[in-house]
């Protein structure tokens, strides 16, 4: 999408480049198993409000997290990294242009797209739960 990847080697980002990086959007994908901010959060039907608080809480603890220019805005989108290995990783790639450029993408609406998708290609499985949500208080959800 023509942006600047700061975490693009696939190692751990210190607290201090994470926090000086000037970025105007992270994207945080948080794993089903562990997550990254500490807690085993599942994902789709099993998540919560509660555990959607717990995240924003503990990522807020990180070293740094406060001070970067995308975290101040509340710029923030968390997901499950599972997206990136799966045939859904095209929503992900929507809800990124989404992000990025509003003014191009404003008529996407990723999760929609994503319950058309179940709907015609797999309308055996029930799509509902929790499949992003940002620091501002959106939440991508289907029922």
């Amino acid at each position: 999408l023509g942006q600047r990847n700061i975490a693009e080697t696939g190692e751990q980002m210190s607290a201090e480049a994470f926090a000086t990086s000037n970025v105007d959007h992270v994207f945080f994908m948080a794993y089903n198993g562990a997550a990254e901010c500490g807690s085993n959060i599942g994902w789709g039907a099993t998540v919560t409000a509660s555990d959607i608080a717990d995240i924003s809480a503990s990522l807020s603890k990180r070293p740094g997290w406060d001070m970067a220019p995308a975290v101040k805005n509340k710029d923030v989108m968390i997901y499950d990294q599972v997206y990136f290995n799966t045939f859904e990783n095209w929503m992900i790639l929507q809800l990124h242009a989404e992000q990025m450029f509003p003014e191009i993408y404003q008529s996407l609406d990723p999760v929609k797209s994503l319950e058309s998708f179940y709907k015609e290609f797999l309308p055996w499985v029930e799509l509902k739960g929790v499949w992003y949500f940002t620091l501002d208080g959106e939440i991508g959800a289907t029922a």
